[in-house]
């Protein structure tokens, strides 16, 4: 047997309206679903922003290290404040036996007459303000710095030997009369240098003796 179906107009016009109401209610599903989408991956880009790039991460302060730490982030103000400490608690001092920079060099210089008037043994203490001058720059210096015990001295230049010195404080040497001279003696031995050629160092006693090489 045969079944047989008969569908009126108003059956299929219900029947269409109802799969259009369908397909109408799938396509706003999907749409909205769309626009979820979309707002969730918008929402992680600027999350992703925010905190990479974001206002908040450029934290305006100085001398707060915690600021450059990776993924630190804060919007609170801050207050800082610089520790005072010593120099010698950042950088130990060396011991004064080991410091070769901040000790001032310096040598002693002495002139000393006992052979005859006017007798006299004047010492002062140079300092050495310049490296490679001369003996007889520092004479100079001491005359300025003490008029009364080394107020002048003279010297004699010999060709190819240099200057020696004639007379200090109107004490003058004569080999060729009485052999005196001013002779030189350093903590480190007589030297055989004129006064425009010797070079003070660091620590050395220098002795300017009128001598006699008769007696």
């Amino acid at each position: 047997m045969c079944a047989v179906y008969s569908f009126t107009l108003n059956d299929i016009r219900e029947s269409h309206g109802t799969m259009t109401g369908k397909r109408g209610f799938c396509f706003a599903q999907l749409f909205g679903v769309f626009l979820f989408c979309i707002g969730l991956v918008g929402g992680i880009l600027i999350g992703i922003y925010a905190y990479s790039w974001g206002p908040d991460r450029q934290v305006l302060c100085k001398n707060f290290p915690e600021c450059l730490i990776e993924g630190y982030k804060s919007t609170e103000s801050v207050t800082t404040k610089l520790a005072t400490t010593s120099p010698k608690s950042i950088t130990e001092m060396p011991d004064d036996d080991d410091c070769t920079v901040c000790k001032t060099k310096s040598f002693t210089y002495t002139i000393n007459n006992q052979l005859r008037e006017p007798y006299f043994n004047n010492t002062i203490t140079i300092e050495i303000e310049e490296e490679g001058l001369p003996l007889m720059k520092y004479m100079e210096r001491a005359a300025d710095e003490d008029n009364s015990s080394f107020n002048r001295f003279q010297v004699s230049y010999y060709s190819g030997m240099g200057y020696f010195i004639s007379s200090i404080i109107n004490v003058t040497a004569n080999y060729a009369v009485d052999q005196t001279f001013w002779r030189i003696t350093t903590s480190e031995g007589p030297s055989p240098k004129s006064i425009d050629s010797y070079m003070p160092m660091d620590g050395v006693m220098i002795l300017l003796n009128f001598t006699s090489s008769s007696r």
